[in-house]
């Protein structure tokens, strides 16, 4: 268990999906300014990243014990290795460089590379009905949020597959559901989603099943006459 001491509230959702997604199976807590003064008193002493983000730039300090040999040639100063993030100045940036130094420190990459709370289709069907070409797509994704081959491919035949099941949809007189698994075996990098270990929680999923049935009965005959 350790945690993140950052001076930016805004920024908390990013440093707390990123560093998990490099340091899983650890306990994380990110410390702000509008954490309570009692909890940051008592964590603040293990934070072994400390994130300090100003107006034209940032400055990550990452412990060593939580660093891979790569970082030897990067300056450290009281066991911490000091990552200067040059022309940090908006969120978009900021993930990157953060998602750039994490990977450096660590010597990891992640599949969905800096992608936190969207859909990764989501991104490549918009790009696809703007016609860009495939190629397009993945060099765009690639450079921008360092997507992996593997997941570029996946995601692209998952984009491709929702435009011809949306290319007949009745949009004035039918209805579309949504049906929500809130069980995993895993949880996605990227996910934002109200999810649960099976392993834990698996339990109660065929009682959530029987509800979801029972909920998929009743809109049946609500949405009676329209198109499903």
């Amino acid at each position: 268990m350790f945690a993140v001491d950052l001076n930016r509230a805004n920024y908390e959702y990013d440093v707390n999906c990123l560093v998990k997604s490099f340091y899983p199976g650890e306990e994380i807590t990110v410390l702000t300014p509008l954490t309570g003064r009692e909890t940051y008193n008592r964590l603040v002493e293990n934070s072994l990243i400390k994130i300090s983000i100003y107006d034209s730039r940032a400055e990550i300090r990452i412990h060593s014990s939580l660093c891979a040999p790569s970082c030897v040639e990067v300056p450290c100063v009281n066991s911490f290795f000091v990552f200067d993030l040059k022309d940090c100045c908006d969120k978009e940036t900021f993930k990157r460089d953060i998602y750039l130094t994490l990977s450096k420190a660590t010597g990891k990459t992640l599949p969905w590379g800096n992608l936190t709370g969207i859909r990764p289709t989501k991104l490549m069907y918009n790009m696809l009905l703007e016609g860009f070409e495939d190629s397009e797509i993945k060099k765009t994704l690639q450079d921008k949020y360092f997507i992996s081959d593997e997941k570029l491919k996946l995601g692209l035949d998952i984009a491709k597959r929702e435009r011809k099941l949306l290319s007949g949809i009745h949009y004035k007189d039918g209805y579309s559901l949504y049906v929500g698994i809130p069980f995993c075996p895993t949880t996605c990098l990227y996910c934002s989603f109200t999810s649960f270990p099976l392993s834990v929680m698996g339990k109660y999923a065929d009682r959530y099943i029987d509800c979801v049935i029972k909920e998929l009965d009743l809109v049946s005959s609500i949405m009676k006459g329209k198109i499903l």
